[in-house]
């Protein structure tokens, strides 16, 4: 079985890249994080944005149990299942990753699209300061050997590529080992948006 993570703060374009895979490769178990958090109700509160906190450990739970199907259906057909699952909390899973893809974006685009989202303020300022540290990134490496950061059309095209070949032989070997050693540096953007006063309030 093969598990991959897509994963990246809140309006860096997760569920549209999915969207791409999903059309792309036919035969993969897509799942998003924020559905199974919904439907099963693992959340402790939803705040004043709709935004729901999940409740990690029933989640984890859940999770495990779902694989566990996926592992028991892979065997009794004898076809590899692929999963991906989707959502900012991916990190946050108690499970181990094939590949994981962080979704990136600039500051200020984050900032446009959670602003159109009716995201507080503060709750805006709280996932810029997440992006500009890359919380996904660095706690999805506790999950997975292989990262991969993604922000720009060519970077999407490379990421699709790499799951291309993880659909072929999942041990990749040192094949896209530059990708997955990039890190995307968003702390000068934070910098210069703490120097131009914004209206965050940094």
């Amino acid at each position: 079985m093969l598990v991959i993570g897509i994963t990246g703060s809140p309006g860096t374009g997760k569920t549209y890249f999915s969207k791409i895979v999903q059309d792309r490769f036919k035969n993969v178990d897509l799942i998003e994080l924020n559905d199974i958090i919904r439907k099963r109700k693992a959340f402790t509160h939803i705040d004043k944005n709709k935004v729901m906190t999940a409740d990690i450990r029933k989640l984890n739970r859940i999770i495990k149990e779902q694989l566990k199907q996926f592992s028991e259906a892979e065997r009794k057909t004898g076809k590899r299942k692929v999963v991906i699952y989707v959502g900012h909390i991916v990190p946050e899973l108690n499970i181990k990753l094939d590949a994981c893809f962080v979704m990136r974006a600039h500051l200020s685009l984050l900032a446009k699209r959670m602003a159109a989202r009716r995201y507080s303020q503060e709750k805006i300022k709280e996932n810029l300061i997440s992006e500009a540290v890359d919380y996904c990134g660095t706690k999805a490496k506790n999950i997975s050997k292989k990262i991969y950061e993604i922000e720009t059309y060519a970077e999407k095209k490379g990421a699709l590529r790499i799951l291309e070949d993880l659909l072929k032989d999942k041990t990749l070997g040192n094949k896209h080992e530059a990708a997955s050693k990039k890190v995307i540096d968003k702390m000068p953007e934070l910098l210069k948006m703490i120097k131009n006063k914004n209206i965050y309030k940094f």
